[in-house]
């Protein structure tokens, strides 16, 4: 029957809008709708700049940046269901109707493109139905709440206009696509390239082609020319990061994150520029012209740094289009579309063990606590790793090395052995965990009080200890201004501006920190409060965490030096007269006292210390601190170069009662890679020097570091190295030893033993 495949269409669009408005009412990612709402909120208040909002206090995970379309959307939304007294649920309904239909569009624009792709319609019915009840697309616009099918939607449109000759309005739904967000522009080029080869392109053709494609971005951005520095930084804040479903999520931990974008974003420029040039006179027919807009994409999936599941759905039309068009390669295209929806699919039902997805949890983290080797930490990275496999693939395919994309992530399952052994480079030997000595003390910096306070079950304490080799003391660490303007104990004054690593929107108290101090006293541990000595630390690494110290740089900025370093011997200004050495040193004991603290912990991290200059400036403040402190509380320094001089070392060992060597070669070369002092044998001849300079008497006194994973900073040492550096440089240290840092995900378990 003639009218069969509509009709089926017709019930394929019904059972993809049911599946997605059966979810939407009552799921939503926890931090996009947490930011879609805030925003939303932020906006109808009258405060139109959301983008001079760098994060929320507490958020890690950034605020609004993206193009002002789809602000003005959760703005309405947000403005109708406060004015109704709607609650949440409605909430989320209302943003998600245009993401839910925009999918609808998709589907039914695939169905509409394959016969134009001589594709007859029970196949073309099959295909738009691939879209549609994927569970990939399903999840993403009815579960999350990310808005791509919206830009997508309107990118395939531009196409589909294109290709029936509607010169005006393509360009038009395109630029509104980019106004939406920004990838639909990377396919203006390929529109114009087939312009061109059908006689349709001259230069007033060509000005307005461009005046259509940007005014849609142009006009909806007018209300923010007075924010032009925040709104521009915003729209390029994703270039910073690293995405989660790419093999960079694997290979940036070892490089770092910066190294990894600069070379990222510099060979995705090239091979872009590269392809445009190539494709310039080959896009001439529909299947050409949906060819080179999908190797546009494909370029970017495959080498950009930031790629997040949701961009799947820039592609998944034209890929599965693509799946019976393009003659011998059917079969690549098919293996690797199943492959990658395969590998979305299992990144988002392990996403749902950590976002949780209930509207009950907008703006937090489902933490299941510190537990090593998590299956869902595997499922993750091991999706992101075959989905960056299957993008470079098909990027290669297009490219037409295909040679190559054989060999290096090819057909037989290489993708999964490449994965496997990253994986087990960063993560061996997982089961039975990497074996320390029982030694005193064993302290554990402790990466943000999230840490502490969102443990799956039970005690915080036994969490720590069958994951962290039972440690003597737990240290938390707080940023300058925490002390700087303490005023006494106030249970209900958050802590979140202070702490260098935060996972969500909760808000940590002082009541909090007491708790801690009083369960970890009551188990047996000593609890070090943390001074970071750093005036700043901000990272943009997988969301934006670390600390500004507002009080000691916009107030008393004469304290800092030309270096960024703070001066502690300098003179307060005032009547009081003091160094900034003895203020400090006299609200650290403050807090102290107030809480009960067993010790300070002195973080020179990330800078360290690193010469005699340092030394003197960090001795100030020992000093002051050990006369404070007195002899019954502990003081240690850490970040204490093993290249220093050894009456260097010496001299803070007068200050302290423990000073902390940064013993990792492998950190070391990785933060300088030009270094030759970073092999363990050279670092192994340092600290047998300063063993015999400092006496058996004090040798006890200098502690080992123990680097393990920073999500703050985005590395990760892989097991391997940390026992080769345990096993090189343990022989001469038979003291304690500071591992860094526990966090509610530990790639790999730390235990005692012989």
């Amino acid at each position: 029957m003639p009218g069969t495949p509509r009709t089926l269409f017709i019930v394929t669009v019904v059972v993809a809008a049911s599946l997605r408005l059966v979810f939407a009412p009552f799921t939503g990612h926890s931090w996009d709708m947490y930011v879609w709402f805030k925003s939303g909120e932020m906006f109808v208040a009258g405060d139109i700049n959301v983008y001079g909002v760098e994060e929320i206090e507490g958020f890690p995970w950034g605020f609004y940046s993206y193009p002002p379309v789809w602000l003005y959307w959760i703005a309405l939304v947000k403005y109708l269901t406060s004015a109704l007294g709607l609650s949440i649920n409605y909430f989320a309904l209302l943003v998600k109707v245009p993401i839910i239909a925009a999918d609808l569009c998709i589907g039914a624009l695939m169905f509409a493109m394959t016969k134009r792709l001589n594709i007859n319609q029970t196949s073309g019915l099959l295909i738009s139905a691939a879209y549609l009840l994927n569970p990939v697309s399903v999840f993403i616009s009815g579960v999350w709440g990310m808005f791509d099918s919206v830009a997508a939607a309107l990118a395939l449109l531009g196409l589909y206009l294109l290709i029936n000759n509607r010169f005006t309005l393509a360009p038009v739904c395109l630029g509104i696509g980019g106004a939406v967000k920004l990838f639909p522009f990377l396919l203006a080029p390929v529109m114009l390239f087939y312009m061109r080869a059908n006689g349709k392109l001259d230069y007033p053709r060509l000005a307005s082609f461009s005046l259509l494609l940007t005014s849609p971005i142009v006009i909806s951005s007018i209300p923010y020319v007075p924010f032009l520095g925040d709104y521009l930084s915003k729209l390029l804040f994703h270039t910073a990061n690293i995405g989660q479903f790419t093999y960079w999520a694997l290979i940036a931990p070892l490089t770092g994150s910066r190294a990894a974008s600069v070379v990222a974003l510099a060979s995705m420029s090239i091979v872009m520029l590269a392809l445009l040039y190539r494709s310039r006179n080959r896009v001439r027919d529909v299947g050409s012209l949906l060819y080179y807009s999908l190797a546009v994409l494909l370029v970017f999936l495959g080498l950009s740094p930031k790629v997040n599941v949701q961009y799947l759905i820039w592609v998944l039309p034209l890929l599965l289009m693509g799946i019976r068009s393009y003659g011998k390669q059917v079969n690549v295209w098919l293996m690797v579309t199943v492959q990658l929806n395969v590998a979305g699919a299992v990144f988002l039902m392990s996403s749902v063990t950590q976002v949780g997805y209930s509207l009950t949890n907008i703006g937090s983290v489902n933490s299941y606590g510190i537990e090593p080797n998590p299956v869902f930490w595997y499922f993750l990275l091991g999706s992101a790793g075959v989905a960056g496999a299957g993008f470079l693939m098909m990027t290669l395919q297009i490219l037409g090395v295909r040679e190559i994309s054989k060999s290096v992530v090819g057909r037989s399952g290489i993708t999964l052995i490449l994965v496997a052994l990253i994986l087990g480079l960063f993560y061996f030997p997982a089961p039975t965990g990497i074996k320390l000595p029982e030694v005193y003390p064993r302290i554990l910096v402790v990466d943000g009080i999230d840490t502490l306070l969102m443990s799956r079950e039970g005690s915080w304490v036994e969490t720590i200890e069958e994951n962290y080799a039972v440690p003597t003391h737990v240290v938390i660490l707080l940023s300058l201004d925490f002390y700087n303007t303490y005023r006494g104990y106030v249970a209900n004054d958050t802590l979140n501006s202070y702490i260098r690593y935060k996972l969500d929107a909760r808000r940590w108290t002082q009541y909090d920190l007491m708790g801690i101090v009083k369960e970890s006293k009551s188990r047996g541990l000593q609890v070090l409060i943390g001074v970071l000595l750093a005036p700043e630390q901000r990272y943009v690494n997988y969301g934006i965490h670390g600390y500004r110290s507002t009080w000691l740089i916009e107030n008393h900025r004469y304290l800092i030096d030309p270096s960024g370093r703070v001066n502690f011997s300098a003179l307060m200004t005032g009547e009081s007269k003091l160094t900034y050495a003895e203020y400090l040193s006299r609200k650290v004991l403050r807090v102290v006292e107030d809480f009960g603290f067993d010790g300070v912990f002195v973080s020179t991290r990330p800078e360290g210390i690193g010469d005699g200059e340092a030394v003197r400036n960090v001795n100030a403040l020992l000093g002051h601190l050990r006369q404070a402190l007195g002899p019954s509380r502990t003081l240690v320094v850490d970040g204490v170069s093993p290249l220093l001089e050894p009456g260097d070392i010496r001299s803070l060992l007068r200050n302290s009662d423990f000073v902390t060597l940064a013993t990792s070669p492998w950190l070391a070369s990785r933060n300088d890679p030009l270094s030759n002092t970073t092999e363990i044998g050279y670092y192994r001849t340092r600290i047998e020097m300063l063993m015999d300079s400092v006496g058996p008497g004090n040798s006890y006194r200098v502690l080992q570091s123990i680097y393990t994973f920073d999500f703050v900073e985005g590395w990760v040492v892989p097991a391997l190295e940390l026992k080769l550096e345990l096993e090189g440089l343990r022989p001469p240290m038979n003291s304690g030893y500071v591992i860094y840092y526990g966090t509610v995900v530990s790639p790999y378990r730390l235990v005692l033993g012989r």
